[in-house]
Formats: C-alpha cells, sequence, structure tokens
C-alpha cells in the first residue's frame, strides 16, 4: 500500500509559527473544537458545523479548518470532505492565500484518487504543485510529487512510481524532513514489490519500517506492517505475512483508515485461502468489500470483487458468482474507461514536458551564474595584466614585445566588452548580423584610438627608464 501525504500541519502555513500555540483567540479555539467534535458527528450535525464555519470570518486558519476537516472524511466519507475542502478553496483564492489554495487542491486529488476518478486527481495535484513551484516551497512539491505517485500506481505505471517518489525523497532528505522521508521509504518499497523486485522491496520497507518506529508515526508504522506483510505473501511465507497483516490492523483502526483496513483484510483473506481456511478468508475478503462500498473506494472494490468472483468460480453458487462479478466489471468500467485512459496520458506528457521546461530553466541559471563568474574572473584579469607589465620598467625589453603586450591587451579589452554588451546588441538589433556588425565595428573603432595613447604611454615609460643611469 502506497501512502499519501495531505499536509505538513499549522507550522508551514502560518508565518512560519504554530497558529495554535501562538494565536490564541476565540474563534480560533472554536474552529479547533467543531473540527473535533465533527469527526464524530451524523450528515445532518455536519452541514450544520459547515454553515457556522462558513459564516466566521475569512482567513488563512479557517482554510486550514475547512482542509483538515475535510481530510478526515476522505476515506470514510468522500461526499463530505468534498464539501468541505471545496469551502476552503473558495476562501483560500479570495483572500489569496496561496499555500492554502495548493493545500485544498492537494485535497481534492486525494478525493478523486480514493473514488477513482485518476484523470481529475492528477489535474488537481499537478495544478498544486505548480503553486508550490511558483511560491518555492520545496516541501509542497514533495507532498505533491508523493501523492501523484499513488495515482501511477493505481494505473500500474510502476516506473513512474518509483522515479516521482526517489524525487520526492531527495527533496524530503534536503529538508531532513523524517516524516516526509517514512512516506517515501515504504512508498518505494511498495513499488519494487508490485514490480515483483523484492529484494529491493523489503530493504526499503523495512527502512522506512524502522524509522517510522524511530519517530513513533503511528499511521506509517501500521502501513510498514501491512507492505512487509504483501512481500512476505510474495514470498510464500504465509505465516510471517499474517502475523504482519494482523499487527497493522490496530494502527489502521485507530487511524480510522479504511483503506488500510480493505488492503490488509484482502491479504488475510489470501493467506487463509492458501492456507485452506475457507470460512477465514470469506470473512476478511467480505470485509474488505465492505469497507471500501460504504467508502465508494473503487480500487478496492476492484480487488475485493475479483477475489471473492474467483473464489466463486470453483463452487456450485451461480448467483454468488454472478453478484460478484458484476460488482467486479461495474468497477473495472469505472476505472478504466479508454477515455479516461486517454486523458491520464495526455496529463502525463504534459506533466513531462513542464518538468523538462523546469529543468531547461535551471540549466539556463546555471549557464548565467557560471557565464557571470567568467566574465567577473575576465574583468578582474584585465587590470591584474597591466599591473604585471608595470615590472618590465625596470629591464630592457623589446620594442616588438611591447608591440605584441599592446596588441594583446587591446584584443582582451574588445573581447570582454563584447561579451558584455552582445545581450544588449542582440536586443536592439533583433539578432541581425547585418545591424550587429556596424555597432560592433564602431566600439572596435573607438577603442583603437585609446590603444594608441595607451601604447605611447607604455612606450614613453619604458623608453625614460631605459634612459635612467644605471649604477
Amino acid at each position: 500500500m502506497l501512502n499519501t501525504i495531505y499536509n505538513t500541519g499549522s507550522i508551514d502555513y502560518i508565518g512560519g509559527t504554530n497558529a495554535f500555540a501562538m494565536k490564541k483567540t476565540i474563534s480560533l479555539t472554536f474552529f479547533f473544537i467543531l473540527s473535533i467534535s465533527l469527526v464524530y458527528a451524523q450528515q445532518h450535525k455536519a452541514d450544520s458545523v459547515f454553515k457556522k464555519l462558513s459564516k466566521a470570518k475569512y482567513d488563512s486558519n479557517l482554510v486550514i479548518t475547512f482542509d483538515s476537516i475535510g481530510h478526515s472524511f476522505i476515506n470514510s466519507k468522500p461526499k463530505l470532505a468534498h464539501q468541505f475542502t471545496d469551502k476552503g478553496l473558495a476562501i483560500a483564492k479570495e483572500i489569496k492565500f496561496r499555500k492554502g489554495e495548493a493545500r485544498s487542491l492537494n485535497n481534492l486529488g486525494l478525493i478523486y484518487e480514493r473514488t477513482g476518478d485518476y484523470t481529475q486527481a492528477l489535474n488537481y495535484m499537478i495544478k498544486a504543485m505548480e503553486i508550490y513551484e511558483d511560491i518555492d516551497y520545496q516541501r509542497g512539491v514533495g507532498i505533491c510529487l508523493t501523492n501523484m505517485s499513488i495515482i501511477y500506481s493505481d494505473l500500474g505505471d510502476l516506473e513512474k512510481c518509483v522515479e516521482t517518489n526517489v524525487k520526492a525523497k531527495d527533496i524530503d532528505e534536503d529538508a531532513n524532513d523524517s516524516s516526509g522521508l517514512v512516506t517515501d521509504l515504504i512508498n518505494i518499497g511498495d513499488s519494487y514489490e508490485k514490480l515483483n523486485r523484492l529484494d529491493s522491496a523489503l530493504k526499503y520497507t523495512e527502512q522506512g519500517y524502522l524509522l517510522a518506529k524511530e519517530i513513533r508515526e503511528k499511521s506509517m508504522i501500521g502501513m510498514g506492517l501491512n507492505n512487509l506483510g504483501n512481500i512476505y505473501y510474495k514470498l510464500g511465507k504465509y505465516d510471517s505475512a499474517k502475523q504482519k497483516y494482523s499487527l497493522a490492523i490496530p494502527f489502521y483502526r485507530d487511524d480510522e483508515d479504511d483503506d488500510g483496513i480493505c488492503e490488509v483484510s484482502l491479504g488475510l483473506a489470501e493467506v487463509y485461502k492458501n492456507k485452506r481456511k475457507t470460512d477465514s478468508s470469506l470473512y476478511y475478503s467480505h470485509l474488505s468489500l465492505e469497507t471500501a462500498m460504504s467508502t465508494d473506494n473503487t480500487m478496492r472494490i476492484l480487488h475485493a470483487s475479483s477475489f471473492l468472483t474467483d473464489f466463486y468460480k470453483t463452487k456450485s453458487t451461480p448467483d454468488s458468482l454472478y453478484k460478484y462479478q458484476q460488482i467486479m466489471l461495474s468497477a473495472q468500467d469505472s476505472l478504466f474507461k479508454q477515455e479516461k485512459v486517454a486523458h491520464y496520458q495526455r496529463l502525463l506528457f504534459s506533466e513531462e514536458i513542464r518538468q523538462q521546461k523546469l529543468e531547461d530553466e535551471k540549466k539556463e541559471q546555471a549557464e548565467k551564474r557560471t557565464k557571470q563568474v567568467q566574465l567577473a574572473g575576465i574583468s578582474i584579469f584585465i587590470p591584474v595584466f597591466f599591473i604585471l607589465l608595470m615590472p618590465l620598467r625596470k629591464k630592457k625589453v623589446n620594442p616588438k614585445v611591447i608591440n605584441f603586450m599592446g596588441v594583446l591587451a587591446l584584443l582582451m579589452a574588445y573581447e570582454f566588452i563584447m561579451l558584455l554588451t552582445e545581450p544588449y546588441i542582440g536586443a536592439l538589433t533583433n539578432e541581425r548580423p547585418i545591424l550587429m556588425l556596424p555597432i560592433q565595428v564602431l566600439i572596435g573603432a573607438l577603442l583603437v584610438p585609446l590603444h594608441h595613447e595607451l601604447e605611447h604611454k607604455i612606450k614613453v615609460k619604458f623608453e625614460h627608464t631605459d634612459k635612467k643611469p644605471h649604477h
């Protein structure tokens, strides 16, 4: 199972400090109490809270409150999650809170990913990442990359999934973000497991699991255990797989992660099927399907119904076979319609072009910096060159050498001026050689008299030095 990242907390969104600790205002306390109580509320109570929040003062804290509430319902009530997140997005746009806008867009991407609309999910996450890049918030870019990798995995593009998670891992390592790094390691391990590169899968998953235990990231401990169960199952170590799956369940329940419960339940169903414990296998596969259907989790519905369809193919129960086969086909149709796949490919292609453009811009900036350093070096070298000529005054020097040095100095000065002025001349003449040439000739013509004057002074000094009596 791949893990998503939603946000990095109020610390990153309110002026670099924890808003809930620093701004002990009555309104914020009110929002906080409502947020906690809402997690346990029924639909009509949620609607009431939504109306009350909608009348509150519009600020960045309110955006975070709406988004946080929305996120808490992604795995259980995605429609309700959408309602709150939409409101947070609208407020963020109105008050021009760009981090909040990106946060809301990323949240919407997660909602659509959970319900199987991958084109919409990817579209929202790309928009979120563009904002984070524009405001140079690398942690946000890493979050979006991590969440986009989930979509690539769901669509079977596992190589792209690994590539995206590695980019996120690099960002999190640079930022010393242990929590983000845990997610990246476990996600990379998950992708390798799906690619059947089990040695690499075990390596990265164990690294992520141990780091999650070290920093006490409970949700990621559960995910690490679940993913280790998947790996051991593929290795044929069913007892070890069962142990890991069983240990993961309490973590998922504590985190109210219905998506995780769907996966771990189906994992146990597979284990019990291989151990020929039919009743236990059916119990856990039905638990997975029922949980998935209650949360409109299309991908999990497909996995559980496929398992039950295969199970009933070997039984004399055509009604059950037909029932689960229809559920499976409906989920397949929802997930993999041709137009969705085509749209996904277009979005992916657009994102690759955008990433290439960013890389080109980085290279261009690096080249500009290199050029600036070189120009600075040349500007220092030319006066140093003249200074180095001065000791020659104390020695008898061949006039030809003086002429040569003078010409060399003139050429260096001319080329240096050309390097400095070339961009401006190019812009002025629109890069047309017929116009650039006269300007360059004019600059050269201005330099020649200066060169002759300088050369004359140098000769006079050298001649004056030669005429001095020697003792």
